[in-house]
């Protein structure tokens, strides 16, 4: 009789621990993927908001290459390429989506891919003072 209910309050406590564990795994997995950095910590959102801020007042640009990271290595480009998705922006408050639109924020993927690349076209023709990127042609 002791022995069954040993046994089934280490049966009733293994699938509480499964779901904990699952829980930690699913928080890693969103803290590794930076998918809560913007959207549910202010802190983070300041942390980066500010990196934005400097990125945009030193460069005079508000798009950046999604691999670019600050020098304290802050994965600032893949942060702004993820709360470009719809489905984030509503998880940012509107304080915080009025501060980065201040910024000058690119809110469309596509438009703002797109200013990326007019901006690499500008600085190869200005360091080539020409814009033949292939001259067999």
């Amino acid at each position: 009789s002791s022995s069954s209910s040993s046994s089934s309050s280490s049966s009733s406590s293994s699938p509480s621990s499964l779901k904990n564990n699952n829980k930690q795994k699913k928080n890693e997995k969103k803290n590794d993927s930076g998918n809560d950095s913007g959207s549910s910590g202010s802190g983070d959102f300041h942390l980066y908001l500010k990196a934005y801020s400097d990125y945009v007042n030193q460069n005079n640009e508000v798009v950046l290459s999604s691999n670019f990271m600050t020098e304290n290595g802050l994965p600032l480009g893949k942060w702004l390429e993820h709360i470009r998705l719809i489905p984030n922006q509503k998880l940012l408050s509107p304080s915080q989506i009025k501060a980065l639109s201040d910024l000058g924020m690119i809110w469309d993927s596509i438009l703002a891919n797109f200013h990326y690349r007019v901006r690499l076209i500008r600085e190869y023709n200005r360091q080539e003072k020409n814009l033949n990127a292939c001259n067999d042609m």
